[in-house]
């Protein structure tokens, strides 16, 4: 599904000479056709290049039986690409935060910084 205009929400935004929004989007479409190119077309007015976008990707309430595709929750962190006049908008996954059935990552402890001796 092609992202609606009407769907995106500031997360936050530093406006300035060349602007900066982190913009989220809520979706039931999988984390693939979030990161087709052209997803994110019609948000070409609002979006600049470099502007990371935080999706939320949720499942259908009640999917048709023609959808064949898993259904998921999943968070993920992009980034649009460089746009070039007349081409479809793409983004990046920058990262993927993956499933609330995922398991943890591990906590890694900092080293400590060894003692210094006197003397």
């Amino acid at each position: 599904m092609t992202f609606r205009l009407d769907a995106p929400c500031d997360a936050f935004a530093a406006r300035g000479e060349k602007g900066l929004g982190v913009r989220t989007y809520v979706t039931t479409d999988s984390r693939e056709e979030v990161l087709q190119p052209g997803c994110f077309l019609r948000a070409a007015p609002i979006l600049r290049t470099g502007d990371p976008i935080f999706s939320g990707i949720a499942p259908l309430p009640n999917p048709p039986p023609r959808l064949n595709r898993p259904q998921e929750t999943r968070r993920a962190l992009s980034m649009v690409a460089p746009m070039e006049p007349g081409q479809p908008i793409s983004t990046r996954l920058v990262l993927d935060f993956g499933r609330p059935e995922d398991p943890s990552a591990a906590f890694t402890r900092k080293p400590t910084r060894p003692t210094r001796k006197s003397g």
